[in-house]
């Protein structure tokens, strides 16, 4: 998935944004564009942000920016 597709397809009309596949559980939920929860798995409670810009570069997937896992998800999969 590229940036582009994800901030058009879910920052843009604030939508949910949840993926599971052998490598990442992710769960992004926003509750405005200021209050941005992002979870990394079922257990996760989940960690809360203040913008996208700050969820894409410290919500942190396998020990990489969510940013940088981007291009790693199957979009067959959403």
């Amino acid at each position: 998935m590229t940036l582009q597709d994800f901030m058009e397809n879910y920052v843009g009309n604030l939508n949910d944004f949840a993926y599971y596949d052998d490598k990442f559980d992710i769960g992004i939920y926003p509750e405005s564009t200021e209050k941005i929860i992002c979870c990394s798995g079922a257990d996760d409670e989940g960690t809360l942000f203040t913008s996208y810009d700050n969820a894409l570069d410290k919500f942190m997937v396998n020990g990489r920016p969510f940013r940088d896992t981007l291009p790693d998800i199957n979009e067959n999969l959403l």
